[in-house]
């Protein structure tokens, strides 16, 4: 008897790999731009879970809480994105900062002056970023600050919110071995076709004009 008498599993071909998405793309370029532009120095986190050492002043966590996606009117494939992106900031307890202390010593600062400049170091680096402003709008910032008691770790912690507003176009996804194929035709202007209009005194421009009027696409799938 087979031992085997079902025929053996087919091998699926692997899955494409899928582009990164538009907030995968922001939230990496910002920590990435972060890294010593703030007090922060290099301690800039990409993930909430990472764990954050307890012998740094201060440290960030970049994350994207929210995106909404609006279909664009008779475009099936563009829409108008909306993220909120958060960059969360924890000043750890060290020395020479002592929350509440305002005696005016230059080697002492209060929680609040702290996180005011962090914050201002995070929002000028991100309203300043090239890159940033070219694929992305800033239109809304949140900022809040939060203090915990005397001796805690992170004794102070503040939370700014960007919204962010960018288009996105939606791309269909070919499998592997799919041979893409495509055409785009130059419709000559009726008013420029001797042929159909006859001839001209002053003679008209003859030929294609420039625009495309037809773009298809032809998709072969080899087996």
């Amino acid at each position: 008897m087979d031992p085997y008498p079902f025929p053996p599993p087919k091998v699926l071909a692997p899955l494409p790999r899928l582009p990164a998405p538009p907030r995968t793309l922001i939230r990496d370029h910002v920590a990435a731009l972060l890294i010593y532009r703030t007090d922060a120095g290099q301690f800039v986190y990409r993930s909430k879970v990472h764990p954050i050492p307890e012998d740094i002043p201060a440290a960030l966590v970049v994350w994207t809480m929210a995106e909404t996606r609006k279909q664009q009117p008779n475009s099936p494939t563009l829409y108008d994105c909306s993220l909120t992106l958060a960059v969360e900031l924890k000043v750890i307890a060290a020395e020479g900062h002592h929350q509440g202390r305002t005696d005016g010593a230059d080697e002492e600062e209060n929680w609040d002056s702290v996180l005011d400049r962090l914050c201002t170091q995070v929002e000028t680096a991100l309203f300043l970023d090239p890159w940033l402003n070219r694929v992305a709008t800033i239109t809304d910032v949140n900022t809040r600050m939060g203090f915990a008691a005397e001796g805690a770790f992170v004794p102070g912690s503040a939370m700014i919110e960007f919204r962010l507003e960018y288009p996105m176009e939606a791309l269909a996804e070919t499998p592997a071995g799919t041979l893409v194929l495509g055409m785009r035709v130059d419709v000559i202007d009726p008013a420029a076709d001797p042929n159909r209009l006859g001839r001209f005194d002053p003679p008209r421009p003859t030929g294609p004009d420039g625009r495309i009027e037809i773009d298809a696409g032809i998709i072969h799938r080899a087996k």
